[in-house]
């Protein structure tokens, strides 16, 4: 078990140096699911694959957002020129 562990803990990191936080975040469940208690280098990792994770969607719903907006606004400026 604490083999698997350390292989998790090993490919968390890697995922991490790769950016790929979705991967981190499932090697971390599969930590918690082998080890209830988490160590601190443990816990980091898991903060760190979700603070991240979210950070990214957070990034492309803006993205998305302000698309929308610009699109809206194009929008907008075509309906009135006829108006």
């Amino acid at each position: 078990m604490v083999e698997k562990i350390n292989e998790y803990i090993y490919m968390a990191k890697l995922a991490e140096q790769m950016e790929r936080y979705e991967d981190m975040t499932e090697y971390m469940k599969k930590i918690i699911e082998l080890s209830k208690d988490l160590k601190d280098e443990e816990r980091n990792l898991l903060s760190i694959a979700y603070k991240n994770a979210v950070g990214q969607r957070r990034t492309a719903w803006r993205a998305i957002y302000a698309y929308e907006m610009k699109e809206k606004t194009k929008v907008s400026k075509f309906y009135f020129k006829f108006f």
